[in-house]
């Protein structure tokens, strides 16, 4: 799309490195995009070729839909689609994976009026890959950049897996006035190391092992882990688990291990405890990955006001095989 900003990402060369000269207020993209002035003649060539319409509708945050980089206090460009008009939903993918793993969410969402919004985590996706960061304080503050540059309120926040960790600790920890619904997917919340307060963890060892497997052999892992993650008979996606599979591989490695660790190791006991806005905790009862027991149950047991929602027969990747029940719940909460 013509309208669409990007600065290169790793070796997408052909991507445009900067715009020139357009209007200083545009309140979608952050202005610190096109502070740099290298390869201004080229960009201004692609930008003559556009429609008019197309460059005035970047300054219309919410009538324009597309891709965007928002560009956080570091300097980390974090990309964003941005789909619908209405009450803003607001969606966190997980650990190794990108905004498109919410491909069967977006034409129901939007058909219900609510306008999706779908972030790339740092690390991950079309996102800037930086050398820090991967803690849940500087990804939530990503999350919550988002929400600032968008001016959006009244969100209803979804975060998956890691990404429901990453949004417990922005709403229960960092803290945002713009989110007043949190739904936390399959998420690897409150902690998942044991400890003599924590009985219901995994035990140290047996995480820091899972991680040296990880490292020694990252797609050995990814085979080994795969099976069950759709839940009950849902292993029969080919190009669903192909997607997921290689997505994750070619995350970097040494993000996926850091990241990993944040997973592992960040306690959002109290971040959890301390949401006051309604919270939507939905898992599968077959999830392999955060099985429900030790994440979704306690989870909503710590939470002020939650209710918990189990998908039978559901695995990790419920948001895919068990679409129709979970875009359900989600526009069942959202319109509550």
């Amino acid at each position: 799309q013509c309208a669409r900003a990007r600065r290169p990402c790793r070796a997408r060369s052909s991507w445009i490195d900067t715009i020139a000269d357009l209007p200083a207020d545009l309140p979608v993209v952050h202005n610190a995009l096109f502070t740099e002035r290298r390869g201004a003649r080229r960009a201004a060539r692609v930008i003559a070729s556009c429609a008019t319409s197309q460059v005035i509708a970047r300054a219309t945050p919410a009538s324009y839909n597309g891709e965007m980089l928002i560009t956080t206090s570091d300097s980390t460009n974090i990309a964003v689609a941005d789909w619908g008009a209405g009450r803003p939903i607001v969606l966190v993918h997980a650990w190794g994976l990108n905004r498109h793993m919410w491909n069967s969410q977006i034409p129901a969402l939007t058909a219900a009026g609510l306008r999706c919004v779908t972030v790339d985590l740092r690390g991950h996706g079309r996102s800037d890959q930086p050398a820090h960061g991967y803690d849940f304080d500087t990804m939530a503050a990503d999350v919550r950049a988002v929400l600032d540059e968008l001016d959006l309120d009244d969100v209803v926040l979804v975060g998956h897996s890691m990404g429901g960790a990453i949004c417990a600790r922005l709403v229960g920890g960092l803290g945002t006035g713009r989110v007043s619904r949190l739904v936390l997917s399959a998420a690897t919340t409150p902690y998942l190391t044991g400890e003599a307060d924590n009985p219901l963890g995994l035990p140290a060892e047996a995480i820091a092992a899972n991680r040296a497997c990880m490292a020694a052999d990252v797609a050995g892992w990814i085979s080994a882990n795969s099976e069950g993650y759709w839940g009950v008979g849902e292993d029969h996606r080919p190009i669903d688990t192909d997607w997921t599979q290689r997505t994750i591989y070619e995350t970097p490695l040494q993000i996926l291990l850091v990241a990993n660790r944040s997973i592992t190791d960040t306690d959002l006991r109290g971040d959890v405890a301390a949401i006051t806005c309604p919270v939507l905790v939905l898992h599968g009862d077959a999830d392999r990955s955060a099985p429900v027991e030790i994440t979704g149950a306690p989870t909503a047991e710590l939470a002020k006001d939650a209710e918990l929602r189990i998908i039978e027969g559901a695995g990790h990747g419920l948001y895919t095989s068990f679409a129709d029940q979970y875009n359900a719940e989600l526009v069942r909460f959202a319109s509550s």
